[in-house]
């Protein structure tokens, strides 16, 4: 999947407005879901991702940072500086495109990094 295919579906589900809007929503939760990831795990989702978002994901990490889902929703809204509803929903979206840009094993992976409760909402995205 390229980049702007990945723009596009993330606009779609989120019901984004622009383009810039969903560049910018996608790549604030990458790199958010990243920080929740092993250098190892996030390396690996890097590598099936469009070259424009590996170093959303990819990257040495200092120290993995601990979050439920209600401390990621908190953090991805106050970044984005919308409401935590807005943000569950965008969450929700983006995590839906990259379940489909990655494969059935790596996001298995990915959620066996994640809190229960995490791990819970993004498998249902």
């Amino acid at each position: 999947m390229k980049r702007d295919e990945f723009v596009k579906k993330v606009q779609g589900k989120a019901q984004l407005s622009n383009r810039d809007e969903a560049i910018w929503v996608s790549d604030t939760i990458l790199k958010t879901l990243s920080e929740r990831l092993t250098e190892k795990e996030a390396f690996d989702v890097a590598s099936q991702l469009p070259q424009e978002l590996k170093g959303l994901i990819g990257g040495a990490k200092e120290k993995i940072i601990k979050m439920d889902s209600q401390e990621f929703v908190r953090r991805v809204a106050e970044l984005l500086e919308i409401t935590p509803e807005e943000a569950e929903r965008y969450i929700k979206a983006t995590f839906s495109v990259l379940k489909s840009a990655i494969s059935p094993g790596e996001i298995k992976d990915v959620l066996a990094q994640l809190p229960e409760d995490l791990a819970g909402m993004l498998a249902q995205a």
